[in-house]
């Protein structure tokens, strides 16, 4: 299965993009004026899981079943760093704010908060007891909220990594 996030770019004209994951283990960079692949980005060696764009538009990430983020230059299509830390497949992945951090979770029952430029793990949030499908940032990106397969949300404090609430009620 495949998904796709809508992605636009401004570079003096404005450009509709879009980019989508696939479970060939790449992702495609799409012109939506003639529906057209304008690259294919091949890196994980495994299924992609989740993507964001990051910043401007001009990155994305992308996590996988291999384990690993890639940090994405859309308009060369290489690699800009791989970052490394999960220790199972990466479910889902958010950009914090600006584009400068991101957030991922997955099948090693964590998150990690990431610096994108360093590729350096800023914190490891844990709390959840089983594997994480869903992060999204909340508001100003000071927090994120995770879903996990242990029937639980949690509303995380990104500065501390604590658990501001956690709430329970999916059977």
């Amino acid at each position: 299965p495949g998904s796709a996030h809508y992605l636009h770019i401004s570079n003096g004209a404005s450009i509709k993009r879009a980019i989508s994951r696939s479970s060939d283990n790449t992702l495609r960079l799409w012109g939506l004026d003639y529906g057209e692949t304008i690259r294919t980005l091949r890196g994980h060696s495994e299924l992609v899981l989740s993507m964001a764009v990051v910043g401007g538009g001009a990155r994305a990430i992308s996590g996988g079943d291999d384990g690993t983020l890639r940090l994405w230059d859309l308009e060369s299509g290489q690699t800009i760093r791989t970052l490394r830390g999960h220790t199972d497949w990466i479910r889902s992945v958010a950009v914090v704010g600006d584009g400068a951090l991101a957030i991922s979770g997955g099948g090693d029952n964590t998150l990690r908060l990431w610096d994108l430029e360093s590729g350096e793990t800023i914190r490891t949030l844990q709390g959840h007891t089983d594997a994480i499908e869903t992060v999204a940032v909340v508001g100003d990106g000071a927090r994120a909220i995770s879903g996990s397969h242990d029937k639980t949300l949690r509303l995380w404090d990104l500065e501390s990594g604590e658990t501001i609430q956690m709430m329970r009620g999916h059977s």
